[in-house]
């Protein structure tokens, strides 16, 4: 819904699961106890490699970000160009605010990334305390997770996970 487009996280880049293994280090890392934050005369050494992992992920992230804007930019471009209308979403918004600069406020291009970065976090934040949820949810009323694991095994089986095209076919879930 950010980007006006719908994709997987296969979708993402060629080695398939790159965003999906991104996303979990970024989880991994920030639940993870820095030692440096309790002694700060030795954080500068990074001793569990938090920062360099994050330093990663932030790179990642940020290329993904940019390809986001350059294929917006061009859109917008080629539908300025024909003079024709098209479906905008937030980060077309952004572009078009950064190029009139009605604001009191100059936006750039890195306004625009960490914007589009804070609702991608946001959004992925939403979505882990709601599996939270509905964990704890199965938890605490076995007979539902039960019903729900005899679903998902009958329609998926045991030797992969759910995937999208999976979900119309599991009523229960």
């Amino acid at each position: 819904m950010l980007t006006g487009t719908r994709f997987s996280y296969d979708d993402v880049s060629g080695s398939g699961g790159e965003l999906r293994d991104m996303v979990r280090e970024v989880t991994s890392t920030i639940g993870s106890i820095n030692i440096g934050d309790f002694l700060p005369y030795i954080d500068w050494m990074d001793l569990q490699g938090i920062k360099k992992r994050m330093k990663k992920a932030h790179n990642f992230f940020d290329r993904i970000v940019e390809r986001i804007i350059d294929v917006h930019v061009e859109q917008r471009k080629r539908a300025l160009d024909e003079n024709r209308e098209w479906a905008k979403d937030i980060v077309d918004v952004l572009l078009g605010v950064a190029e009139s600069q009605t604001l009191e406020m100059e936006i750039r291009r890195e306004n625009i990334k960490a914007i589009i970065f804070d609702l991608f976090i946001g959004g992925m934040e939403t979505m882990a305390t709601t599996m939270e949820w509905a964990m704890t949810a199965l938890i605490r009323h076995p007979l539902v997770a039960k019903k729900l694991q005899e679903e998902i095994d009958s329609i998926v089986g045991k030797d992969r996970m759910v995937t999208e095209s999976d979900l119309p076919n599991m009523d229960y879930l």
